[in-house]
């Protein structure tokens, strides 16, 4: 009996793209599964269905009993508690259901997330992240705090704002960096909110400043190395 694995994502207009990446990736490693996906979003949900109760009930009509669920998320935040809810709530209907935990939930996902930013980072570089509730938002600060001192971050939610890590820069007599962005998919807030031609965007407001821009907009997910993280937390995910 087939497997399922229910990718849960907030919600993404390009998701096909990503989920393709990932379920080539984890066709590798995985015998006998079928790939689902499924939003939190409402506003996704509304646009185009999928929502995890509606992705679980096409998943039990289909007869697979058992279910890994892998919400692609960066941190343990709201989204991550509402998804776990709804899991626990349809667990009966399957033989098992595990789940998965996000990006960044371990100190040896800190340990592995910065090797990958210093390893894809060249002098002077500013990741813009999305930043999220205090609690899990010191997860950006133990990532960033303890890096190379030429990497720099900025959150679009939380602190620090790209207002509080400027004033860093420009201290540093920095006038050219690399921007690059600390988010999952490429959606509105890479092509609006950072690389957008608004003047509220952060590559205009850093033009403001007087730094040259080398743009990067590539999402987490275009790596592998991160697909392969998500796909350690699947292997490694935890019975409901």
């Amino acid at each position: 009996m087939k497997k399922a694995i229910l990718l849960i994502c907030f919600g993404n207009r390009n998701i096909d793209k990503y989920i393709n990446r990932i379920k080539e990736n984890l066709l590798k490693d995985f015998d006998d599964i079928e790939v689902f996906y499924s939003f939190v979003s409402k506003y996704f949900i509304f646009k185009y269905g999928f929502s995890i109760l509606d992705t679980l009930n096409h998943i039990y009509e289909k007869g697979i009993t058992e279910v890994i669920a892998q919400p692609l998320f960066t941190v343990d935040g709201k989204e991550f508690e509402k998804a776990k809810t709804i899991l626990l709530e349809n667990k009966d209907k399957f033989k098992s259901i595990r789940l998965g935990k996000p990006l960044l939930s371990s100190s040896e996902d800190i340990e592995n997330i910065k090797n990958f930013i210093e390893n894809n980072s060249k002098t002077n570089t500013l990741y813009i992240c999305h930043g999220t509730e205090k609690e899990t938002n010191q997860m950006y600060k133990q990532i960033f705090e303890n890096i190379k001192d030429d990497i720099y971050f900025a959150n679009l939610e939380s602190n620090p704002y790209l207002e509080d890590t400027l004033i860093k820069i420009k201290n540093n007599n920095i006038t050219e960096i690399d921007l690059k962005c600390f988010l999952l998919f490429k959606g509105k807030h890479i092509e609006k909110d950072i690389l957008g031609e608004d003047e509220k965007s952060i590559k205009n407001r850093i033009l403001k400043e007087n730094i040259s821009l080398n743009l990067d907009d590539s999402c987490l997910l275009d790596y592998d190395y991160i697909i392969n993280m998500f796909k350690n937390h699947i292997k490694n995910s935890i019975k409901l």
